[in-house]
């Protein structure tokens, strides 16, 4: 080559590497307003990547130079088109990437409210995150009342219950859709909002309410974006007492059917009677809410009591008893007894024991007077007899009679709360003469269904990021308090995770990292980590949650809250939507074992109902009954709990799954064994 050319080669060099240079350093300059730089990014080179364009847009959208925005933020989707939470750059940096959202962001600051609703769709289309279903609510709303077009107010459909409905239940699902003609918004059943997030034409809901003894209204309201509102109303009557049974002594029958008995009595239920029996044999015909029978039966020679049993139309049952003449003791007071008991006491005494025998006695059948159930309600039976007629029963607090008898039988279905209940029954005769009972008893959970056996997590202190700490501490700290609330999950001591941060010394940094949150994890034996960071500007606050699986590291759901109120009232709020959205994204799912191949099992529940890959469930199976050594009473059932797993792969109604853990050896899992999710 000689010399001429070898200058023109560097000249050329020269040229492409000024160019090079030219592309690589951004010329135009930041703005700048109140001492903060708007248009700015990260890095000292501007290499015109769609991170660069994307990082700048924001900026700019930050500073309300919205032009300035959308030029970058239509540069980069240009150069990467899908909005993507961790989208990689390059190496092992990752970056949260939403340029549709963003832009659509940007074009409702600028009215351009049919242009921000397209791209906020399209940000939803691929991730879902709250800060774009915010924007689209309040884009859609500002369209409407742009333009006029919202001309109806939403309609209710309630599938579930029927108005009318009678029923014993203690808890009601109540199950519908509300429909507008453009949005939905907001759904509340009883004065309690479901948790809506993005408005929809049509939004189902299903709310379980609890109901008490009585009428009770259920009012449903929907209101849409633009605040129009409707309200649906249905009533619901609950019946928990059983028939009420006044029964009498038995007659002998004289006369032409001699050797007969005569049972008589009357049963009195406020709801309306279903059937009756005497002895087995039914009674035919209309019975209406009050029925007197009287019926001559052939009594046994081994007979010493005639049942009687009554159902009213919900369903509940009370059963009552009359003795056989001559084969059975009375259970009324014998003066004879009573006098030469009373031999030799004072007249104070013998009036206070005299006083003592005429009150009312109340038996409860195969009822003892403290116990321990796992069962959510408890079927009380019993009698109150008396010297004198008896007015009223009372079971805390609900009053069972609309008149009087001396020969009571009743039944009483309780709902129980978890822990220690006291059900107190009391009975007062004509003469204001009184007697109670109180039971003691104690609902414990099945081990299966108990916090202890569900999924362990650690929550990690949110570290501020931009985001003020103070800030940054309420968002955990509420988060904290509202998944302690929901009781989906068994959440770890705050000491003990104190305890185990303080001996591993992390940077607030490392506390957002997912290598971080299985060291902790695992340190306190949990199943995943929740950890996530907090976003602030100066107009809006944004919490951003991840759980993390302990044992594989893999990050199981991103869940997020945004909201552009920042005070202490709204952090609550949103932080009690991102438990609902956690809970949703790990929901409690029940199931059976449909087939066992080796190690694979195919349970009935799929993505049906929100099954994630790898989420852990437990192998159980019901054992025999337990009941009360003394009286019989049905106390619940042994629950033998086999071995836990982990979902595999997962289908519309089914999956299949594999064991990770035996709990008893050798155990022998089998179809119609049960499963649930940790």
């Amino acid at each position: 080559m000689n010399r001429t050319s070898l200058l023109a080669s560097y000249a050329l060099l020269s040229l492409v590497l000024c160019l090079s240079a030219s592309c690589a350093v951004e010329k135009k300059p930041p703005y700048v307003r109140d001492g903060k730089e708007y248009g700015v990014t990260s890095g000292f080179i501007w290499r015109r990547t769609w991170w660069n364009f994307y990082e700048r847009g924001v900026s700019y959208a930050e500073g309300e130079y919205w032009e300035d925005a959308v030029g970058d933020l239509t540069e980069a989707i240009r150069l990467r088109d899908e909005d993507q939470r961790r989208a990689r750059t390059y190496g092992m940096h990752f970056v949260d990437y939403f340029p549709h959202r963003e832009l659509g962001i940007v074009y409702f600051r600028q009215a351009r409210y049919r242009e921000a609703i397209t791209e906020l769709e399209r940000s939803l289309a691929t991730e879902e995150t709250a800060k774009a279903e915010y924007y689209l609510n309040k884009a859609r709303k500002a369209l409407l009342e742009h333009t006029g077009s919202d001309k109806a107010v939403p309609t209710i459909t309630i599938l579930h219950p029927s108005d009318g409905l009678l029923t014993q239940d203690l808890n009601l699902p109540v199950r519908g859709f509300a429909r507008d003609d453009q949005f939905v918004f907001e759904i509340s059943v009883n004065g309690k909002t479901i948790p809506i997030f993005l408005a929809e034409r049509e939004i189902p809901f299903s709310l379980d309410i609890p109901v008490n003894p009585g009428t009770n209204r259920i009012e449903v309201l929907a209101r849409d974006l633009v605040g129009r509102e409707s309200r649906e109303m249905i009533t619901v009557q609950v019946d928990r007492a059983g028939p009420v049974l006044f029964l009498e002594p038995m007659k002998a029958v004289t006369g032409a059917q001699k050797g007969m008995h005569m049972v008589m009595g009357e049963v009195r239920d406020a709801t309306g009677i279903a059937g009756i029996t005497i002895d087995g044999v039914p009674i035919s015909g209309e019975l209406g809410k009050s029925y007197r029978f009287e019926m001559t039966l052939e009594v046994l020679p081994h007979q010493s009591r005639i049942e009687v049993v009554a159902e009213d139309v919900v369903g509940n049952i009370t059963h009552g008893e009359i003795p056989v003449l001559g084969r059975s003791p009375a259970r009324s007071r014998k003066p004879i007894r009573l006098a030469w008991l009373a031999r030799g006491l004072s007249d104070a005494a013998l009036a206070l024991l005299l006083s003592s025998a005429e009150t009312p006695r109340i038996v409860l059948k195969d009822i003892p007077d403290s116990m321990t159930l796992l069962y959510e309600s408890l079927y009380l039976e019993g009698s109150v007899t008396g010297p004198v007629p008896i007015q009223d029963i009372e079971i805390n607090g609900h009053h069972l009679l609309d008149r009087s008898g001396r020969n009571i039988f009743f039944s009483y279905l309780i709902g129980l709360e978890e822990g220690d209940n006291l059900i107190r029954i009391a009975a007062r005769d004509v003469e204001d003469r009184e007697a109670s009972k109180t039971l003691s008893v104690l609902r414990k959970i099945p081990s299966i269904l108990g916090l202890e056996e569900r999924m362990h997590l650690s929550l990690l202190p949110f570290p501020p990021d931009n985001a003020n700490g103070e800030r940054a501490r309420l968002v955990t700290e509420n988060l904290l308090v509202a998944l302690i609330r929901q009781g989906r999950f068994h959440m770890v001591e705050r000491e003990r995770l104190a305890d185990a941060l303080n001996e591993m010394k992390l940077s607030a940094s490392e506390l957002a990292e997912e290598k971080t949150a299985v060291r902790v994890g695992r340190i306190l034996a949990a199943d995943g980590a929740i950890l996530g960071h907090v976003l602030e500007t100066p107009h809006s606050v944004e919490a951003v949650a991840r759980v993390v699986d302990t044992e594989t590291a893999e990050v199981m759901v991103i869940k997020d809250a945004f909201s552009e109120d920042k005070s202490l009232e709204s952090i609550r709020a949103m932080m009690e939507g991102l438990a609902y959205k956690l809970k949703q994204g790990l929901p409690l799912v029940e199931g059976t074992v449909l087939r066992c191949e080796g190690n694979c099992y195919y349970l009935n529940v799929g993505s049906n109902e929100g099954l994630l890959p790898e989420q852990k469930f437990i192998l159980f199976r019901e054992g025999p009954e337990i009941r009360h050594p003394a009286t019989g009473l049905l106390l619940g059932r042994e629950i033998e709990i086999l071995a836990e797993g982990r979902i595999q792969e997962i289908y519309d109604d089914m999956c299949s799954a594999r064991v990770t853990e035996d709990r008893i050896k050798a155990c022998q899992i089998q179809a119609s064994d049960q499963v649930i999710t940790k």
